[in-house]
């Protein structure tokens, strides 16, 4: 009998397990999203940070390749969704206005810039909305164009996510392990029957 409580413990344990990715979020003054650390996009973790301005002054001068942490749009759509399903979470997906650039209460496209020709920046937008609405947007900005500047109509919806490579992600794999704590919970329990055993 108590095999099968043991079993059942242990099964109870693993499907409890938490599965999910969590992002820690960086917060300023007034619950104002500035970025997050540990966001998993594919099989690597990433920082990022929101950032106004023109893509001139948040990649380097947006004028190389290497400028771009991402540099197809197939990684740009993959980090936008992370944004999405990791940071804009709670009050950041109700309230785009608290996003870092973004004054705008009803969406917010933060812009992971992948490429550029000539004047324009290829990017991957992921769209914040405060109702229903959040979606991947595939814009191209030019390049010189401040999205700090107030007198550009666009200033209040847009501001730039500037990734940094962290490492590679611990993927959890499909069935959960055990803590530590719970075998050794389990263990001492296992000890403390065979005892009992022996004593009878």
């Amino acid at each position: 009998m108590l095999s099968k409580k043991l079993l059942n413990l242990i099964a109870a344990v693993a499907f409890l397990s938490p599965l999910s990715l969590h992002a820690a979020l960086i917060v300023g003054a007034n619950d104002e999203l500035l970025g997050a650390t540990g966001v998993t996009v594919g099989s690597y973790i990433y920082d990022v940070s929101f950032i106004d301005g023109s893509c001139q002054s948040v990649y380097s001068g947006c004028n190389e390749i290497s400028d771009f942490t991402f540099q197809d749009l197939a990684g740009a759509n993959l980090a936008s969704l992370a944004l999405l399903d990791q940071v804009f979470l709670g009050i950041y997906d109700t309230n785009p206005s608290l996003i870092n650039g973004c004054t705008a209460s009803d969406l917010c496209f933060v812009v992971t810039a992948y490429g550029f020709n000539n004047t324009s920046t290829h990017s991957a937008s992921a769209r914040n909305a405060s109702g229903s609405g959040d979606l991947l947007v595939h814009q191209n900005w030019s390049t010189g164009h401040d999205q700090s500047n107030p007198s550009k109509g666009s200033a209040a919806r847009v501001t730039w996510a500037k990734w940094s490579l962290v490492g590679l992600a611990d993927i959890p794999s499909q069935i959960p392990e055990p803590s530590v704590g719970i075998l050794m919970l389990l263990g001492l329990a296992s000890l403390g029957m065979s005892r009992r055993r022996a004593k009878h």
